[in-house]
């Protein structure tokens, strides 16, 4: 028996779902608020989820990530009285197979979610050249670890390489005609070439890409460990050291990108691996929203890329994101590991967005002065009250780390010592 979950605030509206999908032979989970569903996903672990996006305690997207993360993700559905562009935006960044607009028939619902059950297995390897023992000449597919609107990442043992490898493969599926689908591709081949160009030991290496049959691939390395947002979700907040290493080693690989033109534009936790489970080896991965910083090409009008929750400012307003962009959404993301918490996590998304572009961040009071003055320089609102660059960001690290604050204290203790003598 398939067991769906239901996430959704209103009482008559969670009765109306239970009734109609227990008559197709369903076993329905029902929770109210984002913290109950994200316990029952934890708990039960659904085989499908549908979620409102406005829930009392916050945006129901932490829902979609949360089941879309799973390994193997977990199918979802939003189904929101929102039908804003906005919402529809975030909904399809989030990874969520649908986003219906209420009020809707429940024939429309149950269809969805019957459609998307057939649908969630392999559905690449049935056409994927080579299939799933030799994927275009090559790889073997494993299983499929994770799902989103560019494509499909399966794990895979390279063949020629003999590694384990996350293969990332494009869909072909067009959304809304052929100039999305094309600027989709494009934007896909560049995350290869781009991430073929960089090296460093915290960003995910390429093995190989190409295109084959119709399809697109990019292989990377397989890096074993959770998401930061996994690790901090079973372990709580990080301790400060860790959370100036995390700070420190990200702001190196995206100096690393951004001295080659490129923008991350969706630094986020649930796109940070931590290798072998370890704090302090953090890893940037899914450069798939990766930007020339001279290239407008691939972006249309008013087009906003990003997780809303991680976003800069100026992403919110639909404006080009820089390596500033980059800076502010790292200094969310140490806010986060330093907290547990997100900033703004009990908004909903309209209010969410106009928070991020009006109101000051909130720095997580147990940091030091010094961190908390680094990370405060990084989430300012306005472009040129924010640290300038990664190398920059990299600099304040270096002078206001406690390592270095000791050696330096000791040096002076020295000094002082010799002069008396």
């Amino acid at each position: 028996m398939t067991v769906i979950l239901v996430v959704e605030d209103d009482a008559s509206l969670r009765q109306i779902y239970e009734e109609a999908l227990a008559s197709r032979g369903h076993r329905v989970q029902t929770a109210g608020s984002v913290e109950a569903g994200l316990k029952s996903i934890r708990l039960e672990r659904p085989d499908f989820v549908v979620t409102d996006l406005c829930l009392p305690d916050g945006s129901g997207l932490r829902v979609v990530e949360a089941a879309t993360t799973l390994s193997p993700p977990v199918p979802t559905v939003i189904a929101s009285g929102s039908d804003s562009e906005e919402a529809i935006m975030a909904g399809n960044a989030s990874g969520a197979r649908d986003f219906l607009v209420k009020p809707f028939p429940m024939s429309l619902l149950t269809s969805k979610i019957e459609l998307h059950l057939r649908n969630r297995g392999d559905v690449l390897d049935l056409v994927i050249p080579g299939g799933r023992r030799r994927a275009f000449g090559r790889y073997e597919i494993e299983r499929e670890i994770g799902r989103g609107g560019c494509g499909v990442v399966y794990r895979a043992f390279d063949h020629e390489q003999k590694v384990e490898v996350a293969l990332k493969v494009r869909t072909t599926q067009a959304r809304s005609g052929l100039d999305t689908t094309d600027r989709l591709r494009r934007r896909f081949q560049r995350e290869a070439y781009s991430l073929s160009s960089v090296e460093h030991e915290n960003l995910v290496r390429i093995c190989g890409h190409g295109s084959q049959g119709g399809f697109d691939y990019i292989a990377m390395e397989f890096v074993e460990g959770e998401t930061l947002e996994e690790y901090i979700e079973k372990n709580g907040p990080l301790s400060e050291h860790h959370v100036w290493l995390l700070v420190e080693r990200l702001a190196q690989a995206l100096s690393a990108i951004h001295g080659r033109g490129l923008v991350h534009r969706d630094l986020k936790p649930a796109n940070i691996v931590l290798r072998g489970n370890r704090p302090g080896a953090p890893v940037l991965v899914d450069f798939g929203l990766a930007k020339l910083t001279c290239d407008r090409s691939l972006t249309l009008a008013d087009e906003r890329h990003g997780t809303p929750a991680y976003m800069a400012p100026e992403q919110v307003r639909g404006r080009d994101a820089n390596c500033q962009s980059d800076l502010f959404s790292l200094g969310l993301v140490a806010c986060y590991a330093a907290s547990g918490r997100r900033t703004f996590a009990n908004l909903t998304l309209p209010e969410l967005l106009q928070a991020l572009c009006s109101r000051p961040i909130q720095i997580p009071a147990t940091l030091s002065p010094a961190l908390r003055k680094i990370l405060r320089s990084m989430t300012r609102i306005q472009l040129d009250r924010r640290a300038p660059s990664a190398p920059y960001l990299l600099r304040l690290l270096a002078n206001g780390s406690p390592t270095i604050r000791v050696r330096r204290r000791k040096a002076g203790e020295r000094g002082a010592g010799e002069s008396q003598g």
